[in-house]
């Protein structure tokens, strides 16, 4: 063969094979019936978890560290929360990107909200009151603050759920209470130690939670979350969850589709032309095409599923403390 005639041979093969590393540059998702969809054609895929990160030492006006300072921002309904070590070190995770209001409370001076511009790696804040113009802060009493959860649809699960107090009123108002949040126990109890005196939201967040204060497990979608008036108001004890699960099981011509997606997203405000939603992380099959979601608010959700060569949508409502079987 003449040399010449090599060149359209080996153009072809460099062509195939750029064509089949195209096409599988990406990881199938499996079915029984050996058809993959790849990740590239899912369509609608719910945005990835903010990941943004503040970190840093926070400064006095004259350069010195500040250690035990209570640093906290709310975004998009969640309120994120660091505390400075003793070299007034902190790191604030989960943030999206653009501007930030922090309010920090330092004991002793007064709280002042701080600008920053975006989230960012090794920034140095300053506090810009001086401690000599701090005023006298009021007698603030403070007692033991705790309780129980109750979980009816699962009743024995009962630990790691997160509490979570948010100050009713200005951060840099020396009558509000600090953010305080602490982890129940085995038997769902939980304290938190010298808890000021001050009214407060309480959110009881599910233990794999993203450090948003949502989902509530306490109030359906959309709902205020109940009001504590510690040092004021009728005790409190028992916290019941109104949470409920999504589960299902997805077959196509009778045989289970498995590692496929199941995207949940919660319809808030489903009247208005723009209503609010939370898409939430996705779920994915087993091997026998089941799947299931947990610590749901109660609420109406759209679901929506992808994997196997299927494309399938349904809104739902889940009640209060029910287990929902999806049919798909």
């Amino acid at each position: 063969m003449r040399p010449w005639l090599h060149i359209p041979v080996l153009i072809f093969l460099g062509t195939l094979a750029l064509a089949t590393w195209v096409a599988f540059r990406d990881v199938p998702l499996e079915r029984a019936q050996d058809r993959p969809v790849f990740a590239g054609e899912l369509e609608s895929l719910p945005p990835a978890l903010p990941d943004g990160v503040l970190a840093g030492r926070l400064l006095d006006e004259q350069g010195f560290a500040v250690p035990d300072a209570d640093l906290s921002t709310q975004q998009d309904g969640r309120l994120l929360w660091a505390q400075t070590d003793e070299r007034g070190r902190f790191e604030l995770r989960g943030l999206f990107p653009g501007p930030l209001q922090l309010a920090v409370n330092v004991p002793g001076r007064t709280p002042e909200i701080l600008a920053v511009p975006a989230p960012t790696l090794q920034t140095e804040l300053r506090l810009t009151r001086p401690r000599d113009l701090a005023p006298v802060a009021p007698e603030r009493s403070a007692s033991d603050w705790g309780g129980r959860i109750r979980n009816p649809l699962d009743p024995n699960r009962l630990a790691d759920f997160e509490v979570w107090l948010v100050p009713i009123g200005p951060a840099d108002d020396l009558r509000s209470g600090v953010p305080r949040r602490v982890t129940t126990s085995a038997d769902g109890s939980f304290r938190i130690p010298e808890l000021l005196h001050a009214p407060y939201h309480v959110h009881v967040l599910p233990p794999d939670h993203e450090g948003a204060l949502e989902p509530n497990l306490l109030v359906a979608w959309g709902a205020q979350a109940p009001r504590l008036d510690h040092g004021s108001g009728p005790p409190t004890d028992a916290w019941e969850l109104v949470a409920g699960e999504l589960y299902g099981e997805l077959r196509a011509e009778g045989s289970p589709v498995r590692s496929a997606l199941v995207m949940l997203e919660a319809l808030i405000d489903p009247d208005t032309e723009r209503g609010e939603t939370r898409v939430l992380p996705p779920a994915q099959t087993d091997r026998d095409g089941r799947w299931s979601v947990r610590d749901l608010p109660p609420g109406r959700y759209r679901i929506r599923v992808r994997g196997g060569g299927l494309q399938w949508e349904q809104e739902v409502v889940l009640d209060p403390r029910t287990s929902l079987e999806v049919q798909l």
